[in-house]
């Protein structure tokens, strides 16, 4: 369900950059009943103006609630490790569990200045941001978010729960398994490249190779001959 309006939406979790899911919900007509978090910095009574309307401990204690919304996680995650980004990734795994086990209505929210191929697939719970093109033939798996300016080049398969942060290129045919990271400004250069699971790659990384599961991207990395600002091929693919 993109784009869905039939239904009111209610977050799941939030996050200080909220403006931008909630100004394209009312630029699309998608009507925001409020957030269901029970645990966040401030506690306030609203975030980015969205009123806070519960607790995901006993939100869905009343079972016509599960079935009279539309629901986005609207919990950041991030690789790095600190407190509050590791956080921010225990609570995100949390309530994508929660939604599988209630079996939730997920929409996806595409913005309305986004270039989405007809030949494109979205996945349940993606966040599509402004000026973003998905060329023909791109899938983009479940939960997983496409930030402002960023071009994904056709026959590109994006897995679950990935991020690709503002101003990215990703070129054609590339494969990111689950829970890839990419940073700000990276560039993806290599058409069929694999970027295996859990690989975090730092901003303003220009890539031409695949990475193996695991694999943290970095110019502070300790394998220098693998890791600078341009990255050529090698032997990894």
């Amino acid at each position: 369900m993109i784009n869905d309006t039939s239904k009111p939406l209610v977050l799941l979790g939030s996050n200080f950059a909220l403006y931008k899911l909630t100004e394209a919900c009312e630029t699309i007509g998608i009507p925001i009943a409020g957030i269901v978090d029970k645990d966040y910095y401030g506690n306030t009574d609203k975030i980015c103006e969205v009123p806070i309307i519960g607790s995901e401990d006993t939100f869905f204690n009343d079972v016509t609630n599960r079935t009279k919304y539309n629901f986005f996680c609207a919990t950041n995650w991030s690789p790095e490790n600190n407190p509050i980004d590791q956080r921010n990734k225990n609570k995100r795994v949390h309530l994508l569990e929660l939604i599988e086990k209630l079996n939730l209505d997920c929409i996806s929210i595409v913005d309305p200045t986004a270039r989405v191929s007809r030949h494109a697939t979205i996945g349940p719970g993606v966040f599509i941001d402004g000026n973003v093109l998905l060329e023909p033939e791109v899938i983009i798996g479940k939960f997983s978010n496409v930030m402002y300016n960023t071009l994904i080049g056709h026959h590109t398969l994006i897995g679950g729960n990935c991020v690709v942060q503002r101003g990215c290129y990703i070129a054609a045919d590339c494969i990111l398994e689950d829970n890839v990271y990419v940073s700000v400004a990276c560039k993806l250069l290599k058409p069929g490249a694999k970027f295996g699971e859990n690989t975090f790659i730092h901003d303003g990384i220009y890539i031409r190779r695949s990475t193996i599961k695991n694999e943290v991207i970095s110019m502070t990395s300790p394998n220098q001959k693998r890791v600078v600002h341009y990255i050529s091929e090698d032997n990894n693919d």
